[in-house]
């Protein structure tokens, strides 16, 4: 039947399945449970927009950067997060306002829309459901 000694690799495979099998069946990236159907950033304006609709129950949030300089050499001018609880069937629309009158000025900014099950779960991990620069 099974041998009586497990080899080093033999026994890492198991615990490696074990560890997969261990995580929450709902920590799934790839069914994020919602559709963002329009994100954008302005840094000009100081304006990321978004328009999203659940068709399940998520923990929805928006994280948004904005930055000054370039992709090689930036730094953080002020960041905003924003987040809601989004029923089955339910659409969010809102935006976030960042100042246009900075020192240093505002060059770009950056937002991810995220989702969870449960933001509350540590296990979980989220769903990226857009990635937006303007």
């Amino acid at each position: 039947m099974f041998p009586k000694t497990l080899t080093a690799g033999a026994l890492l495979t198991v615990l490696a399945g074990a560890l997969l099998t261990a995580a929450p069946a709902h920590a799934d990236p790839d069914a994020p449970g919602c559709t963002v159907l329009d994100a954008t950033a302005d840094h000009v304006h100081g304006l990321v927009v978004f328009d999203l609709t659940c068709s399940e129950p998520r923990d929805v949030v928006v994280d948004a950067t904005a930055w000054h300089g370039s992709a090689d050499d930036h730094e953080r001018v002020d960041g905003q997060t924003v987040s809601k609880r989004v029923g089955a069937g339910e659409r969010w629309s809102s935006a976030l306002s960042f100042a246009i009158d900075t020192t240093p000025s505002t060059d770009m900014i950056s937002a991810q829309v995220l989702s969870w099950v449960d933001q509350g779960d540590t296990q979980e991990r989220p769903a990226i459901l857009a990635t937006i620069d303007g």
